[in-house]
């Protein structure tokens, strides 16, 4: 990650205490975008020979740094000291080789001991000592190197646990043998003895007033040799096989089993976790460049070095669970929030828990909410500095919810919070968010089954192909067919242009279908919905009619009824709705499912079931409603009055819902399916109306 990691502004301070603060490189990124920003990590600096310096770096210190004096004279060195957070042990190579630090001994069998009588200050390099002399003060945090000549000065990390732990032996004296100690350690976590030693032991003197004997111990790879072989790869190896040591290590303590194989009674412990090298980011595209995600890659990789342990962490032992907040109220797919801790019996946070694969996680799941309402986002979260915080969960419905929030990891932990109330209410009328349904005629089981994760990045890539200029994320699906749901959204952020982005994949998936393909599997399109269910504020009419289309309804009158006046109708202008005389007006309630009551209705009195009356070039249909028509539940029909310039006539032909040949009628709006009964036609509706669009006046039958 040299190119993304922002290590700018470089403070120099010589040893007077001027400062020399140099900035960062000029970005130098192929797109014009704060999210792609990247720099070549090279810094220079005028320097006077024969002097110590400090040097402070911005952000986590990088895994490998080179040093060099340019155009120096041979004779020509400085002592710099290099501050470092964690206290990894830092390896230092010149010309390939490495170069052991001062308080390093190499012995018979080619390894090294560290054990030294002498003080830090003894340790540190002196100007008159040969080039590559270093020492690295795992207490003051301090790299310190002599530098000489032009040739460069290599710095790796090489990942490391520190454990520091106080033992009291069983029979009461504070002789421990360490040997024992190593090998005990081994056995305890998988790891050859050769990588373990006692770095430093508390003389009794120097020891606070408490009974036992202080120990810190190191476990690492011996150094290695030729520099060619600490290369990102290696050292990654290296650090995920003492985060699995480390991981082994952190439950032992906290189930009580590090003192039975010490043999000891064990207490004050903390632990080190080896830091593994960030893998380096992918590159992004143009237009995930252009999408605004508020940070950049080097600004989040600063948080997560925040949010993990720093230095020595105590391990402490868990004794509870506990909510310290949560969201009450949230609009539809915005984010709740959920904030937990896990606590020790006297109520202090535990700082640790676990390492490496074996980190806590909390996972949050719904227990009681509306019908289809579904956890979109990230619904578990690593437990960090003993807290457990879920910023990036929504919800796919309005209404309220019962959530449970559990430890996920480890399976013998059996902590949860439940109960917790969240209401869910409707999106801003401005949202720029809205959430969208596909549903195709396969077998979900049958292309799904258990690959989840694997079937949503599918379906994310498919859309996002088909449809590049719009994002769609949460991308969630589940049986009933195959059904997916999705969030889109568009580079504007706008609401006005999601909703023109919906219409228009309406349009296309109406006229040119969807295909998924999935592992050798294919199923079609059967229906595509602007909206889910009960979406909140977006309706299904701006997808059923992407031109706009206003129905001014003022009243329903009984013994009158609304005349739907296609004449009116120009290209897409506002359709009209004329009231007939009545008797009593009051405001009508809108059925969001019923293309009659969204369209046209009437409420009469008639007896007759099935009655085509011709009246001033229109149609008037009636059709029993058998009490489903929501503007009509007090009468006992339902009749569209149908505007067509006398060009609309009954006939019989097939009803595609129920496929009887019948006296038919066409859709009320575009005139083109025929139905025998509005019960087919609402059977019906949620396929037709992703075609269905107004008929331009003057088109005929025939060319439906």
């Amino acid at each position: 990650d040299t190119e993304v990691r922002r290590l700018s502004p470089v403070a120099l301070v010589t040893d007077d205490g001027s400062v020399d603060l140099i900035n960062g490189p000029m970005d130098h990124g192929w797109c014009g975008g704060y999210t792609c920003q990247e720099r070549i990590s090279t810094f220079y600096a005028m320097v006077i020979v024969g002097k110590t310096y400090k040097l402070y770096l911005t952000s986590t210190q990088p895994q490998s740094m080179r040093y060099m004096l340019i155009d120096a004279k041979a004779g020509d060195k400085i002592r710099l000291d290099v501050w470092y957070a964690k206290s990894q042990r830092l390896d230092m190579y010149y010309q390939g080789q490495y170069i052991a630090p001062t308080n390093a001994q190499k012995k018979a069998d080619g390894t090294y001991s560290y054990a030294t009588d002498k003080t830090a200050a003894e340790l540190y390099p002196k100007i008159g000592d040969r080039e590559g002399t270093n020492f690295f003060d795992s207490k003051a945090h301090w790299m310190s190197m002599l530098i000489k000549g032009s040739d460069p000065f290599t710095i790796k990390t090489s990942p490391k646990i520190v454990l520091s732990l106080t033992l009291e032996s069983v029979d009461g004296s504070d002789f421990f043998d360490e040997d024992k100690i190593v090998a005990n350690l081994a056995a305890l976590l998988g790891v050859p003895a050769e990588k373990i030693k006692i770095a430093k032991i508390v003389s009794e003197g120097r020891r606070k007033k408490r009974s036992g004997q202080e120990f810190e111990v190191e476990i690492s790879n011996p150094p290695v040799e030729d520099e060619s072989g600490m290369d990102d790869t290696a050292v990654t190896e290296m650090a995920e096989e003492l985060t699995q040591a480390s991981e082994k290590l952190v439950e032992s303590v906290q189930q009580g089993k590090l003192g039975e194989a010490l043999e000891a009674q064990v207490s004050d412990v903390a632990v080190e976790i080896p830091e593994i090298p960030p893998k380096t980011p992918e590159k992004l595209s143009q237009d995930e460049a252009e999408r605004v995600t508020g940070k950049t890659y080097a600004e989040k990789q600063a948080e997560e070095a925040l949010a993990s342990p720093q230095g020595l962490v105590a391990v402490l032992i868990p004794s509870a669970y506990k909510l310290i907040d949560k969201s009450e109220e949230v609009e539809m797919l915005k984010e709740v929030k959920v904030r937990s801790k896990v606590v020790t019996s006297d109520g202090d946070v535990v700082p640790l828990l676990g390492a490496g694969d074996g980190t806590w996680r909390a996972q949050i799941s719904v227990k009681s909410g509306p019908s289809k309402g579904r956890l979109l986002g990230t619904k578990e979260v690593l437990f960090t500095n003993g807290f457990g915080n879920l910023t990036d969960v929504r919800l796919s419905r309005k209404g309220s919810y019962k959530l449970s929030l559990k430890v996920s990891h480890p399976k013998t932990i059996a902590y949860e919070i439940d109960d917790l109330d969240v209401e869910i209410t409707d999106q801003a009328e401005d949202s720029p968010l809205r959430r969208v349904m596909f549903k195709f005629d396969g077998d979900y089981t049958d292309m799904v089954g258990d690959d989840h994760e694997g079937f949503t990045s599918h379906v994310k890539s498919m859309l996002s192909t088909k449809y590049p200029d719009y994002y769609f994320d949460d991308v969630d699906h589940y049986s009933g067919s195959i059904v997916v749901e999705t969030t889109v959204s568009t580079r504007t952020g706008t609401k006005e242009d999601t909703d023109l982005a919906v219409s228009a994949i309406a349009d296309d998936t109406s006229s040119n279908g969807l295909t998924l393909e999935y592992k050798g599997k294919r199923a079609a399109l059967d229906n595509f919905s602007g909206d889910t269910d009960d979406g909140g504020a977006n309706n299904v009419t701006a997808i059923v009619v992407p031109i706009v289309v206003i129905l001014v309804i003022v009243g329903v009158a009984v013994g009158g009824w609304f005349h739907y006046d296609s004449s009116k109708k120009k290209n897409g202008s506002t359709s009209s709705a004329e009231k007939l005389p009545s008797k009593k007006e009051e405001e009508p309630k809108r059925d969001e499912e019923n293309v009659y009551s969204n369209a046209v209705a009437v409420n009469v009195e008639c007896e007759s079931n099935d009655n085509v009356i011709r009246e001033g070039g229109a149609e008037r249909i009636v059709i029993n409603h058998n009490n489903n028509n929501a503007i009509a539940r007090d009468s006992d029909s339902t009749e569209m009055l149908i505007a067509d310039n006398g060009s609309l006539s009954q006939e019989i032909k097939e009803c595609v819902t129920c496929g009887q040949r019948k006296k038919t009628w066409p859709c009320p709006i575009c005139h083109g399916p025929q139905y025998c009964s509005k019960e087919c036609l609402d059977s019906n509706w949620p396929q037709h109306h992703t075609s269905c669009r107004p008929r331009s006046p003057g088109t005929t039958d025939s060319s439906m």
